[in-house]
C-alpha cells in the first residue's frame, strides 16, 4: 500500500489570483477564523446564497481547467495526474494535501476541482497549518515547518497500518523541510515553484456569473469585503452601489505580479515519473512484467 501527499501553494496549485473571490464565497468561515464578533450579525440567508454560487463557481472552474486554455489555479498536468492515481486504487489507498496554508477553504477549493474536474473523490484529507493534527508541528515556531511524525499520524488516522513506514509514502513540496526529507529521503519530491499568469478577468467573468445565478446579495458582500480591507471609500448608500465596485475592490487586494504565460513545467514532469515509477515497482511486487521507464534523447539532425 502506497500513500501520496501534496503541498498546496506552488505546487499542487497557485491560489493566490482567486483568494478574495474564494474569500467572499467563504466569507462566514473567515470571519469566524479572524472576527468571531461578527459572525452572529451574519445573515443566514446570505450564506445559503453563497454557498449556491460556490458549487457553481467550483463547476465552471474545473470545467476551465480540463479545457485546452486552463486558468492555471490548478497546475497544469496535475488534473491528469490525479486521474493516473485514481487508476491506481490498488497500489495508492490514500492521497491528503498536507500545507502550511492557514486558510482551510483554500485547500478545500484545490481539492473540489480536482474532484469535480475528474468525477471522483480522490483526496482524502486537507491538512492546513491550523488543524489538530498540527499541534507537534507547531512547537517548531517561529520556523513554520512539516514533519514526518504529523504526516504520519494524519495518514493512520485515514486508515494506513500503525507500521507505515517512509518508503510507502510519496510527498511533493516546492519548499525543504528538513526533518521530512530526512525522513522520505528520495521519496520526498521538491518540485519547481508553480506560479499562475495573469487570469484575472476571466475568474471575475465567472465570479461575476456564478453570483448572479445564485442571486447573491452583492452590495451586502461588498460591504463585508470593504470592512475587512479597511477600505474607506464604501458606498454607504445601496443606489450608488455597481457590481463592478465588488470587482474593484477585490482587484485591488489581488497580487498583479504575475508571469505572462506558462513555460515548460518540469515539477509536472517529476511527479509524473514519480507515479509512474510507484505503478512499475507494484508491478514487480505483484510479479508481473518489469517495465523500464526509458530516457528519450532529442537530438539536433545536422
Amino acid at each position: 500500500m502506497r500513500y501520496v501527499a501534496f503541498d498546496l501553494d506552488q505546487t499542487l496549485a497557485d491560489v493566490t489570483s482567486v483568494h478574495l473571490f474564494l474569500l467572499t464565497l467563504t466569507m462566514r468561515c473567515y470571519l469566524e477564523e479572524t472576527r468571531p464578533y461578527m459572525v452572529a450579525y451574519f445573515p443566514e440567508e446570505l450564506e445559503e446564497q453563497l454557498k449556491r454560487a460556490y458549487q457553481l463557481f467550483v463547476s465552471r472552474l474545473a470545467i476551465e481547467e480540463k479545457s485546452a486554455r486552463p486558468l492555471g489555479i490548478v497546475r497544469p498536468g496535475m488534473i491528469g495526474i490525479m486521474r493516473q492515481i485514481d487508476k491506481m486504487k490498488s497500489t495508492i489507498k490514500g492521497v491528503i494535501i498536507y500545507s502550511n496554508n492557514r486558510y482551510l477553504p483554500s485547500l478545500v477549493l484545490a481539492r473540489d476541482i480536482i474532484h469535480r474536474a475528474i468525477g471522483n473523490p480522490i483526496i482524502d484529507q486537507c491538512i492546513h497549518w491550523n488543524h489538530p493534527s498540527r499541534v507537534s508541528d507547531h512547537e517548531t515556531q517561529p520556523s513554520i515547518t512539516k514533519s514526518w511524525g504529523t504526516l504520519k499520524a494524519i495518514l493512520i488516522d485515514q486508515g494506513a497500518p500503525l507500521d507505515l513506514s517512509p518508503d510507502r509514502v510519496l510527498f511533493f513540496d516546492d519548499q525543504d523541510h528538513g526533518n521530512l526529507q530526512s525522513a522520505l529521503q528520495t521519496n520526498y519530491y521538491k518540485v519547481p515553484v508553480y506560479k499562475t499568469c495573469d487570469v484575472f478577468d476571466r475568474i471575475a467573468t465567472i465570479y461575476m456569473n456564478c453570483m448572479n445565478e445564485a442571486k447573491v446579495n452583492m452590495y451586502s458582500m461588498y460591504l463585508y469585503l470593504a470592512e475587512i480591507m479597511n477600505e474607506e471609500s464604501t458606498p454607504i448608500d445601496p443606489s450608488r452601489f455597481v457590481t463592478g465596485d465588488l470587482i474593484r475592490l477585490i482587484r485591488k487586494g489581488t497580487d498583479q505580479n504575475y508571469p505572462t504565460e506558462h513555460k515548460y513545467d518540469h515539477g509536472i514532469r517529476m511527479m509524473k515519473h514519480a507515479i509512474q515509477d510507484m505503478m512499475i515497482q507494484d508491478q514487480i511486487l505483484r510479479g508481473g512484467k518489469r517495465r523500464t521507464r526509458r530516457n528519450h534523447r532529442h537530438t539536433i539532425k545536422k
